[in-house]
């Protein structure tokens, strides 16, 4: 997850995220008829969100697979079945968001408990950002929970999340789950075919990927199938799999998935990459949705959803970006005069370090491994520091894994999927190992911090454990803006633990991957409402040092165009979570406890800053 995707001057403009709750009416009943009125509505709100849980996991039944769910809750045999794409799909889930709204709106809040008024705060505010999207834009992909504007890109789309589902996550252990593998291979041709049909229905309405992002598609697309079917990692993997399950003639088995490869498989690859090259003659070179029809009001509706507040205007988004870029270039020079360097712009400096050979790692598979180790060895260093930062520590452990060859062109640099919900999974931390340059040995203390702990694991995982949240606000309620400006604020939690303690080539390292969220708040914006280029977009990125090589800006540009909003969430999110702290610092005083304060953003899970604004002040209150 970026959450995948994390979520300071300014901070103190965003202490009021929105308007409080309302109060509640107090109950005129006599007591014991309140109470019987009071613990029936309960039971209602309960079955409603079970009921509401079986639905979204059974229209997901990768997402369920992913997580490891029970089949009482996803459905008998949800392992072998992959869910439904295409237009009428899109048409069902849209409709879908609108009735779930209404249904939430239909709840009587003030019967139920904190807890279950929170969770009906958290879905309605999710549903209805995202009811919001799909009224702005019928093309693209709507949800009761989130959109994007394009069904297949070179990040997104099944042609990436299936392979990496089933290489990571799908589960082969006896014959049951063997076949289980084999009959969502079977499954490839109908899925892709949907999505085909939805990608040349978008089309129609005029509505196509960037031209840049449909040729990085279809090259993702055509170097999947590129090897031998028995040399596909849905084969090799497959095949790894069956030699530590019980399984009786597996050879069997594997002579099932090779003819499933070849015969099902590849030939859906095949007809989505001609899909993908019949988009190219109506297809735009420009990066930003405000080509789209009606692409403002989807712009407005997607940073609803990726900053979690409604209040928030691109311009004001850009305006704190080109003032977070300025003050954190401030506080990158003495460090950079500390090493020696202090000629050139701080972008030309962050170039000039990231090209120090004494940071870099051989780009062979003996630097690979030693990067490996050293990420692991990171994540020891940190975890004997928890405690004191933490009153809650998670249960689940997390493992730290190269990104899969075939996708890492067009991969994120690093990213996190979370634990099964039964533990029998680890959180895993990847990395893209692409071209050992892009990680300098410097920048590596951060991205640990971020992907793993304290940041996605640690919120994550105390997220799944938690007993007393129903299971739908553990896997949906952690929005991006919370995800990753947690992720991002653990970054700076990392220096306040003294991880960068006379390291100031570490500490220019956790300085510019705040400048890099920063510098997406101008180039988002930019793309999207203010109708920059993609180039204009590339060149500012890499002159004011939000990464260290050109070829890198191109595929982080490139992300933003097709996945837009999504980079706001990690500074904005950033940004109200310091914003929340200091405010509990300032009316607490001697009475504030960080780990108290970090459990009470964590325990209950992730949820819209505007929901969570709320939440903080009431833990405020109790504590006067």
């Amino acid at each position: 997850m970026k959450l995948s995707p994390s979520l300071l001057a300014g901070a103190a403009s965003l202490a009021l995220l929105g308007a409080p709750a309302p109060a509640l009416a107090l109950q005129e009943e006599p007591p014991a008829v309140a109470a019987e009125a009071g613990s029936e509505a309960r039971a209602a709100f309960d079955a409603m969100i079970d009921e509401i849980t079986m639905r979204f996991f059974r229209e997901a039944p990768e997402f369920a697979t992913a997580l490891g769910l029970p089949e009482e809750i996803a459905g008998e045999g949800y392992n072998a079945r992959l869910s439904e794409a295409g237009p009428e799909a899109d048409a069902r889930h849209r409709l879908q968001a609108r009735e779930l709204l209404a249904e939430l709106d239909a709840v009587d809040a003030e019967a139920l408990d904190h807890q279950r008024q929170l969770t009906l705060r958290i879905l309605r505010d999710q549903v209805e950002a995202a009811v919001q999207a799909a009224d702005a834009a019928p093309y693209g992909a709507g949800a009761p929970i989130g959109f994007t504007p394009y069904p297949v890109t070179q990040l997104s789309g099944p042609h990436i999340s299936l392979p990496n589902l089933m290489q990571a996550q799908q589960d082969v252990t006896d014959a049951q789950s063997a076949d289980d593998y084999l009959s969502r291979l079977d499954q490839y041709g109908r899925l892709f075919d949907q999505t085909i049909a939805h990608v040349q229905r978008d089309a129609e309405a005029g509505v196509t990927p960037p031209t840049f992002a449909i040729e990085k598609a279809i090259g993702v697309i055509e170097s999947f199938i590129e090897p031998a079917p028995t040399e596909n990692v849905l084969y090799t993997s497959f095949a790894e799999k069956l030699e530590t399950a019980d399984v009786e003639d597996a050879e069997d088995y594997l002579a099932r998935a090779e003819e499933a490869v070849s015969g099902t498989v590849y030939p859906a690859y095949e007809r989505l990459a001609e899909a993908m090259r019949g988009l190219l003659d109506q297809s735009e070179d420009v990066a930003g949705v405000h080509r789209l029809p009606d692409g403002a009001a989807l712009y407005e509706a997607m940073i609803r959803i990726n900053v979690d507040n409604p209040d928030w205007t691109a311009e004001q988004i850009h305006q704190t970006g080109l003032d977070e870029v300025e003050r954190i270039h401030a506080e990158m020079e003495p460090l950079f005069a500390e090493l020696g360097l202090t000629e050139g712009t701080i972008g030309e400096r962050i170039a000039q370090f990231s090209a120090d050979e004494q940071y870099l790692y051989p780009n062979t598979d003996e630097g690979r491994e030693q990067l490996l180790a050293d990420l692991n060895d990171q994540m020891a260093e940190i975890e004997p520091l928890l405690p004191q930062w933490f009153a809650t520590i998670p249960p689940q452990p997390v493992e730290v894994r190269r990104v899969p060859e075939f996708s890492e062109a067009s991969a994120p640099g690093g990213y996190y999927n979370l634990p099964s919900l039964d533990g029998s999974r680890p959180g895993i931390y990847w990395i893209n190992l692409r071209d050992t340059a892009i990680w300098p040995s410097w920048s590596l203390k951060t991205l640990t911090y971020h992907e793993a702990n304290p940041g996605h694991h640690f919120q994550l995982s105390i997220n799944l454990a938690n007993e007393d949240t129903p299971l739908l606000r553990k896997l949906t309620a952690s929005t991006n803006a919370f995800a990753e400006g947690w992720a991002l604020y653990s970054e700076l939690l990392a220096e306040e633990m003294g991880l960068y303690e006379d390291d100031p080539a570490g500490n220019i390292g956790r300085l510019q991957a705040e400048l890099f969220r920063a510098v997406r708040l101008v180039v988002d914006t930019g793309m999207h409402a203010m109708e920059w280029s993609r180039e204009d977009a590339i060149e500012y990125m890499v002159d004011n040092g939000g990464v260290t090589d050109r070829s890198d800006a191109v595929v982080e540009i490139e992300r933003y165009a097709v996945w837009p909003g999504q980079a706001l969430g990690y500074k904005m999110g950033m940004i109200q979570m310091v914003a929340l702290r200091e405010r509990a610092e300032a009316e607490l005083g001697d009475a504030f406890d960080i780990r108290e304060f970090h459990d009470a953003l964590l325990v209950d899970g992730g949820m819209p800053m505007t929901v969570m604004d709320v939440e903080i002040e009431r833990w405020i209150d109790e504590r006067r």
